[in-house]
């Protein structure tokens, strides 16, 4: 191996072992050697004029610095590649997303989708991407159920991106299709809505049905555990556990019957798990199971039918 293919190896542990062919023949790999290199089978093409130093299958992250040195000056990691790289989801996209300048020319490519878009602000990583607030408002914008963007702010804060962020984020933006909704999310989720289901139970349970308000995400040690409950309505002795797939996969676990006992045995206290069937599909018998289990633990008040067919009132054990 002569002495400048060495350091275009050497460069391109750099960049996940990527490397275009102007870098190579800065360090004096002509294009000759570099086609011979790929035809031996030692380098290989990954996209025109970016190669990658090795014959295995490329790695998502070579992949990805290799649509960044294809998109060139400007160009950054974007929507869900960006979502992907902040911990945002576990599984990388099969498709690279990469936002280029407007004024750039990148010709289709398979396993990459270019965006040309206005700049963002960008943090300083090897694989350059937005801001983690910026790439929220990326992948909100690209939904149409306010479900769907509840999911995404959940998922953000989780990950400790906070409102604020997002908020100064928006201001950023001139035009922005969900600038009112995401306000009003916001303030939705950062008042202890951890996710989509939790969401939904207030806008589609409690509330249109006028039950008692509960508190949300109740800390106690229970049994010499800290625990906590979705939902309390202390005065009642009721616990509402929402098991969404994002907080539960797989549904309910032996430290959540633990937990329903102890509390049981402490506080006399019942728990009413919930799923997305009970709150999507059937909200109002959902809430008529809610006010039995009220009125054997005192409450005198009256539900609130939310429609002509809400049958809230017709609880039947």
């Amino acid at each position: 191996m002569t002495s400048p293919t060495r350091a275009a190896n050497a460069l391109s542990r750099r960049q996940y072992y990527a490397i275009t062919m102007r870098q190579a023949e800065k360090l004096g790999v002509s294009r000759w050697a570099v086609n011979r290199l790929v035809k031996v089978g030692h380098w290989q093409r990954l996209f025109p004029g970016i190669f990658l130093t090795h014959s295995a299958p490329p790695a998502w992250n070579s992949r990805a610095y290799g649509a960044l040195l294809l998109g060139g000056p400007g160009a950054f990691l974007c929507r869900e590649s960006a979502w992907f790289l902040d911990g945002m989801q576990l599984k990388p996209p099969d498709v690279i997303t990469l936002s280029v300048p407007r004024e750039k020319q990148v010709s289709h490519q398979p396993g990459l989708q270019v965006i040309r878009g206005a700049p963002r602000l960008l943090r300083n990583t090897e694989l350059t991407r937005p801001i983690p607030a910026e790439t929220l408002l990326d992948m909100i914008a690209l939904e149409t159920h306010p479900i769907d963007m509840i999911g995404h702010l959940t998922t953000a804060f989780r990950n400790n991106i906070r409102a604020v962020a997002v908020l100064k984020m928006l201001e950023r933006r001139e035009r922005y299709r969900h600038r009112k909704l995401i306000k009003m999310l916001l303030g939705e989720v950062v008042d202890g809505v951890e996710s989509p289901l939790e969401y939904l139970f207030d806008k589609n349970v409690e509330s249109p049905h006028r039950l008692p308000r509960s508190r949300k995400q109740v800390v106690e040690r229970l049994g010499g555990r800290m625990t906590r409950a979705d939902r309390l309505v202390e005065e009642f002795l009721l616990r509402y556990e929402l098991d969404g797939e994002f907080a539960h996969p797989g549904g309910r676990t032996d430290l959540d019957t633990w937990r329903d006992n102890a509390a049981l045995i402490k506080n006399r206290e019942t728990t009413l798990r919930y799923r997305w069937a009970n709150i999507v599909g059937t909200p109002c018998e959902t809430a008529a199971q809610i006010v039995a289990a009220l009125r054997l633990n005192g409450w005198t008040g009256q539900p609130k039918r939310c429609g002509p067919q809400c049958v809230v009132m017709n609880y039947r054990p």
